[in-house]
């Protein structure tokens, strides 16, 4: 795909733009045995066009060879990452430069999960979970069950904050619980 937009007015030179297809990234995602990982999300989030990190530019699912492609992105920077959150492998994700568009090969290593319960819990709580030192494409969000139990999978080892928002009320800031250890199991969090 490509090609030239010729625009003339009567009377006028004629003005050429050049009609790019857009970038292109591809990959596999595969396991930390090499098997294909049929059915992760990849997302491309641009950098540096209008700040540090600009917001999901494009979003594919692997195939069954663990297969990606993202396309019409831009010529700039992006983070691509593999979603995992809810799966039993820790997420994955890396700077890709401008002028690199792969084939990129991300390996998923083994996740960890957070458990627990949160008391005084209400319906609607979503509990998230932030890597600290880690991207936001890293971040895990669960809701927390009925009976206040929650189970995290699909982290990567290692420090993170949680937090717990009541998906109910957007206007209420989501409340800090504090930096936890993951894997971690019997974590006893408060609501309100």
């Amino acid at each position: 795909m490509g090609g030239v937009l010729r625009a003339v007015e009567p009377g006028a030179e004629g003005l050429l733009l050049p009609i790019r297809r857009g970038r292109v990234l591809t990959g596999r995602v595969l396991d930390d045995g090499g098997a294909p990982v049929r059915g992760r999300t990849v997302r491309a989030v641009a950098r540096g066009v209008l700040g540090a990190e600009d917001g999901v530019v494009a979003e594919g699912r692997t195939d069954g060879e663990g297969r990606f492609r993202l396309e019409r992105l831009g010529e700039f920077d992006f983070r691509v990452a593999v979603r995992t959150a809810g799966s039993d492998w820790a997420p994955a994700s890396r700077v890709v430069e401008s002028g690199d568009d792969g084939p990129f090969e991300f390996r998923l290593r083994p996740g960890a999960a957070l458990e627990g319960r949160v008391e005084s819990a209400t319906k609607g709580l979503w509990l998230r979970a932030i890597p600290v030192g880690g991207h936001s494409l890293e971040e895990s969000t669960e809701r927390v069950r009925p009976d206040g139990t929650f189970a995290l999978r699909g982290l990567a080892a290692g420090p993170h904050r949680i937090e717990l928002d009541d998906s109910d009320d957007s206007k209420t800031p989501p409340i800090d619980q504090g930096v936890f250890e993951v894997p971690g199991s019997g974590l006893v969090l408060r609501w309100q």
